[in-house]
């Protein structure tokens, strides 16, 4: 049956390269565009993710990072500090801020942090040093790349000028590339002298984040205190917000094509062919045996569709990420699979028009002259 279906389908290659095609590019439509959401939503938390921190500290009512401003005592600093369990807690200053390079604006998050407190400044470096002073800054390596920034350069933030000591990565997101200073300057900067924006909490080894916040809430009870896992989860979840909206629409409009496109390909196959298939039924086809085989046509365009389509993914995948550094995409295995269910229910969708055709079919119409 499967290779009486595969014949019936190669009938006219053109017909089923265009049905393979459309397929191919409802699959791609859907894993870009998702891809891309994941991916930059992944990257905008990179900061929280990767800085080290078990525990945030936070302004009362604070629960996201990037698009939200916090004030927390510096007292809480030495307070959180001598709780039970926290071997560590380092305040920092963050705010979105436009930095002046070269004559034009750039938006940017700045992060203000203590070099010799170990946690708060950059995770990783691209080259130059994470042991910044008063007039030096960490550009994000993307921004120095795109601004033609290096170590030793020059340029403005607040009206202040830096001198470029280092390059970070992993540092680039979407809702602006961290920018690092000392904290002190930071806090000159933005007029918070004697507040952090954020305190950032290490556990002990064996103690957990959740046994850790659960005493930062009692030692602090006017802020508010997230695992790191929370306050991503809030970040990603305000984020994705943002996206899925027009996300899922495009992934519709793709899907509409691909159902019209294997559709209108199986239906004019089918419809070439009624002849072969009034005399398969005259020589004792059932119709349950037809309809599989049109059913089978449509699995198969699906199926070869999603290979093209999940295979063009991959293939675009560095490209965008080369071109555009400020997104990102990734491919989750269950959003893979989900995108997979899909190409199965679009092609089978796809074939039930062709089928009502072909159940009209009177075996006897096909001997007459």
């Amino acid at each position: 049956m499967v290779h009486f279906a595969l014949r019936t389908l190669l009938y006219d290659r053109v017909r089923f390269l265009i049905a393979v095609g459309g397929v191919a590019f409802a699959i791609l439509l859907m894993l870009v565009l998702r891809g891309i959401m994941d991916g930059t939503v992944a990257k905008s938390t990179a900061y929280v993710d990767h800085v080290g921190a078990d525990v945030f500290v936070a302004q009362q009512g604070v629960q996201h990072f990037a698009l939200t401003s916090s004030v927390v005592p510096v007292a809480a600093e030495p307070a959180a500090r001598a709780v039970p369990g926290v071997r560590a807690a380092v305040g920092i200053v963050s705010v979105p801020l436009v930095a002046r390079i070269g004559g034009h604006e750039a938006a940017v998050r700045l992060v203000g942090f203590d070099p010799a407190g170990g946690l708060g400044g950059p995770w990783a470096m691209a080259s130059g040093t994470a042991s910044i002073d008063a007039g030096g800054v960490i550009v994000d390596r993307t921004l120095a790349s795109s601004e033609g920034l290096d170590v030793g350069d020059t340029l403005t933030l607040a009206g202040q000028q830096f001198t470029v000591q280092g390059l970070s990565r992993g540092t680039n997101a979407l809702a602006g590339k961290v920018v690092f200073v000392t904290r002190d300057v930071a806090a000159r900067m933005v007029g918070t002298e004697g507040a952090y924006s954020y305190l950032l909490v290490q556990a002990d080894h064996g103690v957990s984040a959740d046994e850790v916040a659960a005493r930062l809430r009692t030692a602090l009870p006017d802020t508010s205190v997230m695992t790191r896992a929370e306050f991503s989860r809030n970040e990603r979840d305000l984020l994705t917000g943002l996206f899925v909206t027009p996300v899922n629409v495009m992934a519709v409009i793709g899907m509409l094509v691909g159902i019209m496109v294997v559709g209108l390909t199986i239906y004019t196959v089918a419809s070439e062919r009624l002849r072969d298939f009034g005399v398969l039924k005259a020589i004792g086809a059932s119709n349950r045996y037809v309809y599989l085989v049109i059913l089978r046509l449509g699995l198969l365009v699906g199926m070869i569709g999603f290979v093209v389509g999940l295979s063009a993914g991959y293939l675009v995948k560095p490209l965008v990420e080369y071109f555009v550094p400020d997104l990102g995409i990734a491919y989750r295995p269950e959003f893979i699979l989900a995108v997979l269910g899909i190409a199965a229910g679009m092609s089978l969708l796809s074939a039930l028009l062709p089928v009502y055709r072909i159940a009209g079919v009177d075996p006897k119409e096909v001997f007459k002259a």
